[in-house]
């Protein structure tokens, strides 16, 4: 991504209104306008006072170690990671129709059996979280694929892994309009997921071109 402090908010790839019925815009706009926003803006509060970390990419801050107060480190890394997961989120959905295929499709068959199989595991996923975290799809060599959770805004291993795509298992993600209803939640953000994106990804990892 090659950005660095200060970090800029980046806008939704769709309006508020786009994934009606699915999802209102008061979920939507609480979620990247006040939720999102503030991450990136506390991201930069705190990288502020630091001067050596101002040229670090985000990805860096994330995944690399900080010689900083304990304190500070986590806030930065909260925040950090809170930032790319949400942007990775959000440009994981889409309004429009989405079909699995082409490579990915191919290599979720191979690992899972079939595309059932797959988004039932994913909801296991999601439903095993304690608390807040992140559902994700990751690639080892733009090969093995893996679901895995991490807990509050911890990121998958960027050195390692390879994120196609992630799904929120925040709160704020949702209790506006599933305020009970989780399992309803999960269904729905399933399908919404922007295959096409997910592919694209896939295949950048596979020729080791995109970064993490």
């Amino acid at each position: 991504m090659n950005r660095h402090y200060p970090f800029e908010k980046q806008p939704l790839p769709f309006d508020y209104t786009a994934l009606m019925p699915h999802c209102d815009p008061d979920t939507l706009y609480f979620h990247h306008a006040k939720i999102y926003t503030r991450n990136v803006d506390m991201l930069n509060y705190y990288i502020a006072p630091h001067n050596p970390y101002h040229s670090w990419s985000l990805e860096q801050l994330i995944q690399d170690k900080l010689n900083l107060p304990v304190t500070s480190t986590n806030n930065i890394k909260h925040n950090a990671g809170s930032v790319y997961a949400h942007e990775l989120y959000f440009n994981s959905i889409n309004s429009k129709p989405s079909i699995l295929h082409g490579l990915l499709e191919k290599q979720i068959y191979e690992t899972y059996g079939s595309i059932s199989n797959f988004q039932s595991l994913l909801k296991q996923a999601a439903f095993s979280i304690l608390g807040s975290g992140w559902v994700w799809l990751v690639t080892e060599n733009g090969e093995d694929l893996h679901i895995i959770t991490t807990q509050n805004n911890d990121i998958p291993q960027l050195n390692t892994q390879g994120n196609i795509f992630t799904l929120d298992m925040w709160e704020h993600a949702y209790y506006l309009i599933y305020p009970t209803k989780l399992g309803q939640y999960i269904d729905t953000i399933l399908k919404m997921i922007d295959w096409d994106n997910a592919e694209n990804r896939f295949l950048a990892f596979k020729n080791n071109n995109l970064e993490k």
